[in-house]
């Protein structure tokens, strides 16, 4: 089934108040998320900033509150701080994205793993939470002191109604059109066609992949033809900045089935009425030969 949404400031900020917020508060905000995971433990600390409805990429999407609830704590230590941050204009959608590290024991100085995360933010009546939390393992990187944060240059402001369900359906379009070319021709020609020019490409095994150029040509090398199928998608109330997800099937040959193989996470940018929305930051999780349900 298709979750479809669009307007978060207009549904919880009150009508047309403008919400100001600036990607700092983002950038404190994912600091203080895992600092509560670092004092409390994960279960507790994703309860408590995770949305009621806010997904999991663990690796196929999954309900986050439901797979707390049911897992036992972590007695390891995940640590994590952002070396990136995006605000939607209006100040109701945002993403961070920087370097994590795991020890397994808290008494253990060794690291275990490391890779890079993703924390998609949305503004609620109970304030800021957590939509999507993913992440891939790859190369140790240092933590950051300082943050490259940015807005998208749209609307400050939230668009009537009618405007708003107008983008969501553009981001839908826009994100078929962006998993057809990749179908058809590969994932670095759909980066070349849809993907910002400070694009940020994540996949498991490798530092961060940043600019358009540089993920075309990282892209190349595979190869590998995929059908997505989209999940969701959710679309700031100024009509931006939004995201989508879904999984992936790899298309089969003669005999042999298409099977899924892996999920995936696409946040997208818009600038000005009349801009084109370009991809912002593609992330992409395999799966093991069996998919993971």
């Amino acid at each position: 089934m298709l979750t479809l949404v669009v307007g978060w400031a207009a549904v919880c900020g009150g009508g047309g108040m403008r919400v100001w917020a600036g990607p700092e508060e983002l950038v404190a905000l994912e600091r203080e998320f895992a600092a509560a995971v670092g004092a409390q433990g994960s279960r507790e600390g994703f309860l408590r900033y995770l949305a009621p409805d806010g997904l999991l990429f663990r690796p196929a999407p999954v309900a986050g509150v439901e797979f707390f609830k049911e897992a036992p704590d972590d007695t390891g230590l995940l640590e994590w701080t952002p070396s990136y941050a995006l605000l939607a204009g209006a100040g109701d959608l945002g993403f961070t994205t920087g370097p994590w590290r795991y020890r397994a024991s808290r008494t253990n100085a060794g690291v275990n793993a490391t890779g890079q995360y993703v924390t998609v933010w949305r503004r609620t009546e109970q304030g800021w939470k957590v939509g999507v939390d993913a992440g891939v393992g790859g190369p140790a990187m240092g933590f950051p002191w300082r943050v490259d944060a940015e807005r998208p240059g749209g609307e400050d402001e939230p668009l009537a109604g009618w405007q708003q369900t107008q983008r969501g359906r553009d981001l839908r379009f826009v994100d078929e059109s962006y998993g057809r070319r990749a179908a058809r021709e590969g994932e670095a020609k759909a980066v070349e066609e849809h993907g910002h020019k400070r694009v940020r490409v994540l996949r498991s095994g490798v530092v961060p992949v940043v600019g358009r150029s540089e993920a075309v040509r990282f892209l190349a090398a595979n190869r590998r033809k995929t059908r997505d199928a989209l999940q969701g998608l959710v679309v700031s109330s100024g009509g931006d900045l939004g995201y989508t997800w879904g999984e992936s099937e790899l298309l089969g040959s003669g005999t042999e089935p298409a099977r899924t193989v892996r999920s995936w996470l696409r946040v997208w940018r818009r600038s000005g009425w009349s801009g084109t929305w370009r991809v912002a930051l593609d992330l992409a999780i395999d799966y093991p030969e069996a998919p993971p349900r």
